[in-house]
């Protein structure tokens, strides 16, 4: 599990993080809430990660409407992805790099949980992951943030299909 990850991954976070962060507080969603959205939605998804990259970094709902990064990103891909998340639940979208390279790998995050009660800045939710990192995969994410073990790493995830994880990013 890593402590440091690459500043695109950090600011495509951050962003998605802030964006999504405008909208109510949601409860925290169970490993097995996010593992039966990604079954009940596996096409939408797996469409969504192809709608991103090419020109739409971050599609975001705030106050009930679809706010795009960059500004001026294709329409029609955006209001796709907005469905997405309207569907799934999920309050924002955003790729970035995989690592500390350049490559043509993109993990594409959507994000499910954001800022919580006393402050937290914790996000979870589901991510396609190419080149996923070993060393960050744990067993049961809902277990590794009760276990406090979150004063030593910030980024977690979870295997739930192929290239597809539950993830956590921890404060």
């Amino acid at each position: 599990m890593r402590s440091s990850a690459t500043p695109g991954v950090f600011a495509a976070l951050g962003l998605s993080l802030a964006l999504a962060a405008c909208g109510p507080k949601a409860k925290v969603p169970s490993d097995a809430d996010l593992l039966a959205t990604y079954q009940a939605h596996k096409p939408q998804l797996q469409a969504a990660v192809s709608d991103m990259g090419r020109g739409v970094d971050l599609v975001s709902l705030k106050g009930g409407k679809v706010v795009a990064e960059p500004k001026g990103a294709d329409a029609v891909r955006v209001a796709r992805l907005g469905e997405v998340l309207r569907r799934t639940g999920a309050r924002s979208v955003a790729a970035g790099e995989t690592g500390p390279e350049a490559s043509p790998k993109t993990a594409v995050r959507f994000a499910f949980l954001v800022p919580g009660a006393l402050g937290s800045k914790s996000i979870k939710g589901l991510v396609y992951d190419p080149a996923a990192n070993p060393q960050d995969q744990v067993r049961d994410t809902d277990a590794f943030a009760r276990r406090g073990e979150k004063a030593r790493f910030v980024y977690v995830e979870r295997r739930i299909d192929q290239d597809w994880y539950i993830y956590q990013w921890l404060d």
